[in-house]
């Protein structure tokens, strides 16, 4: 028997032309939209799709397109103060996890007190129940897929370089749009380290301590999608309909993590993000394989239920498909494009602290890992990794 209080708000539009039904959803709340976006957005192409559709539905606009990479408290508070000088009744994040995470934080700094956001993230002063619900409506538009943070709850934010969790049910985006015409990124690399956290965030919330038939059904869904079409569309990066299928995956590893948790693969690749702004997919990677090998060495018993349930998953189709999920996993990493190295030479070079590596690893992320990690066994996972 299990328990569950399952609670995802987000109406998701998905399909060609999706986003034709921005504007009625806009109106609902007004006419005045602030539009968060990365620096690249407005001059690409695509963008124009999204423009003109609410130029000629006459809804005015303002662009903030300063997020970058694991968004900082500065660029927060600086999108924050935009947006109240505009006095939006909408706000519009287009681009992968980074600009939907920036929206929802600028958001809850616009609508709360002007204290830091560190007194909102789940382990601050206020935390979670210090988060009302008086927030302006927030509509996602993603271009890219692997975070899932178009359907979320979370916003992951860097304060003083260290990466912060920011959670509540009040920051659902009240709708999420989801339009091929807008994904048009054909970069291997960006494809891959943005669409691999969707299957380590299925890895980790099936493996989870509380994680229960409920999450189980979209982790395993999320995983084995991930696994058939992320190397697929890093092969054919034009194919609309892979897009949409890693794009399902993604939303889906949401479903999952929101009722399980995550582990040890975040929790550790949290401060390498935060103090060294590695990107997220490639901080993920970097301690992934480490983990997995100390998960099996401590004989987590549900890895050898998923290597046998992607075994029989894949073996009719894929005659060279490993046994074991070791193997199985660099099967995966061999089929995307994701480099390490260079960001692992860099935290090298620059040098690190072991106790500030582990002290930060012991987030709310590690909370829901299968095992208990000492500091011991976080600081030989880092060791190995780097």
């Amino acid at each position: 028997m299990f328990s569950l209080n399952h609670y995802q708000p987000t109406r998701v539009v998905f399909g060609n032309n999706a986003l034709n039904e921005i504007v009625k959803i806009i109106q609902t709340y007004g006419n005045n939209v602030f539009i968060v976006c990365s620096n690249s957005f407005p001059a690409r192409k695509e963008s124009n799709l999204l423009f003109s559709l609410l130029e000629k539905s006459g809804i005015h606009y303002e662009v903030f397109n300063e997020v970058t990479t694991n968004p900082t408290e500065d660029v927060i508070r600086k999108g924050a103060t935009a947006l109240k000088k505009m006095q939006s009744s909408v706000i519009i994040s287009v681009g992968g996890g980074s600009v939907h995470d920036a929206a929802k934080a600028m958001k809850l700094q616009y609508s709360h007190s002007s204290d830091g956001l560190i007194d909102y993230t789940v382990t601050g002063k206020y935390s979670v129940p210090g988060i009302s619900n008086n927030m302006i409506p927030h509509i996602t538009v993603p271009t890219i897929s692997g975070t899932g943070a178009e359907v979320s709850p979370a916003s992951l934010v860097r304060i003083e370089n260290q990466k912060h969790i920011i959670y509540s049910p009040f920051l659902y985006p009240i709708a999420c749009i989801v339009d091929t015409d807008l994904f048009t990124c054909q970069d291997e690399e960006t494809i891959s380290r943005v669409g691999v956290d969707a299957f380590y965030q299925g890895l980790e919330c099936f493996l989870a301590n509380n994680s229960n038939p409920f999450s189980d059904m979209f982790a395993l869904s999320t995983v084995v999608s991930c696994l058939k079409y992320l190397p697929a569309l890093v092969k054919d990066t034009n194919d609309d309909s892979l897009k949409q299928l890693v794009e399902l995956a993604s939303i889906n590893s949401i479903k999952g993590v929101s009722n399980a948790g995550v582990g040890a693969i975040h929790a550790l690749s949290d401060p390498l993000s935060g103090q060294f702004n590695v990107h997220h997919g490639v901080a993920e990677t970097i301690v992934a394989k480490s983990v997995i090998n100390h998960y099996i060495e401590k004989k987590v018993e549900k890895i050898n239920l998923l290597e046998k349930h992607l075994y029989q998953s894949f073996i009719t189709t894929n005659k060279d498909f490993p046994l074991m999920f070791v193997q199985q996993f660099d099967w995966f990493l061999s089929k995307l494009v994701i480099n390490t190295t260079d960001d692992i030479k860099a935290i090298r070079t620059k040098g690190y602290n072991m106790d500030s590596l582990v002290a930060e690893s012991n987030n709310p992320d590690m909370g829901t890992a299968p095992i208990h990690l000492s500091n011991l066994d976080i600081a030989s996972i880092f060791k190995q990794s780097l």
